[in-house]
C-alpha cells in the first residue's frame, strides 16, 4: 500500500546520520604541504598534495581533496613545514570568507522561510563578477540529483540578477516555491506563480530576479559544465572556477 511505499523509499535515500558521513569522508585524502612555506605565502596548487588519511574533525579542520579552490590563493597564517596538515589555523582570514558567511546566512534565511530543509546541504556560490558582487549578480544553487534528468533548487536573494544566458543541451522547467521572482524569456518578461511552472527550451536566451529574494525549484535534462553561454563574454571567458564558490551550509 502507500505507506509500505513511502517507508521502502525511506529506506533506500541516503542517510544524514553523522557516522556515516565521517565514515565517507575517512575515505578523502587529506590535503598537505609539499614544500617548506613561510608566513604570509600565498599557497598555490604547486604547494599541494593529497593523501590518506584525512584527520577527523575537530575544532581544527583538515581541508581534503574537495576543498582544493577553498585553499589555492589563501596566505598562510604561519610558517610551516613541508608535510604539515593543511587546516583552517594555517590560513589567514580573507574578506571573502567573511562574505560568504554572511550570504549563507542570508541564503538560509530564505530557506527557512520557504521551509525548505537545507541542513549540511552542499552549496553553489554562482558569482559572476565576484563575491563582492554577488549581491547583485548570481544566484545560489543546490543541486539534488543530476541524472538523466536533474532537480536544483535556485536561490536568489532581494534585488540580484541572474545575467542572460542559454543552453545549449539542457531543456529547463523552473517553478517558484517561495517570494517573487521575474523570469526574462527571449523578449518577454514573466512572473513566475507558485504552481504554474514555466519551461525554457534549448538555445533560448534567458534571465531571472527577484525584488525580495525567492527560492526557484529547477527540473531539466542533464546538466553538463560549460553548457551555459553568457550573453555577456566576459563571463565566457571566466573558467568556471573563478565564478563558482562550493561551500556547505
Amino acid at each position: 500500500d502507500l505507506m509500505q511505499d513511502i517507508e521502502f523509499y525511506k529506506d533506500c535515500l541516503p542517510s544524514r546520520k553523522t557516522g556515516e558521513k565521517d565514515s565517507l569522508r575517512a575515505l578523502k585524502r587529506g590535503m598537505y604541504l609539499s614544500s617548506d612555506l613561510q608566513e604570509g605565502d600565498v599557497i598555490q596548487r604547486e604547494h599541494l598534495y593529497f593523501c590518506m588519511p584525512v584527520q577527523a574533525d575537530n575544532e581544527d579542520y583538515h581541508f581534503d581533496a574537495s576543498n582544493m579552490h577553498d585553499v589555492v590563493g589563501r596566505k598562510l597564517s604561519v610558517a610551516s613545514p613541508k608535510d604539515s596538515m593543511v587546516t583552517q589555523s594555517l590560513l589567514e582570514p580573507s574578506q571573502d570568507d567573511e562574505e560568504l558567511k554572511l550570504y549563507k546566512l542570508k541564503i538560509s534565511s530564505i530557506l527557512s522561510e520557504a521551509k525548505i530543509y537545507h541542513k549540511n546541504e552542499e552549496l553553489e556560490i554562482s558569482c559572476h563578477f565576484g563575491l563582492r558582487n554577488f549581491h547583485k549578480t548570481g544566484c545560489a544553487i543546490i543541486n539534488r540529483i543530476n541524472r538523466e534528468y536533474c532537480k536544483k533548487l535556485i536561490i536568489v536573494l532581494p534585488n540580484q540578477n541572474h545575467p542572460t544566458h542559454r543552453h545549449i543541451q539542457k531543456e529547463e522547467c523552473f517553478e517558484l516555491l517561495h517570494g517573487d521572482c521575474t523570469v526574462t524569456l527571449g523578449n518577454k518578461e514573466i512572473k513566475l506563480q507558485e504552481g504554474k511552472p514555466l519551461l525554457v527550451p534549448r538555445r533560448v536566451n534567458h534571465s531571472f530576479s527577484s525584488e525580495k529574494g525567492c527560492v526557484i525549484e529547477e527540473v531539466s535534462t542533464t546538466h553538463i559544465k560549460g553548457d551555459s553561454i553568457y550573453n555577456d563574454p566576459n563571463i565566457n571567458k571566466l573558467p568556471l572556477e573563478r565564478r563558482k564558490i562550493m561551500t556547505k551550509f
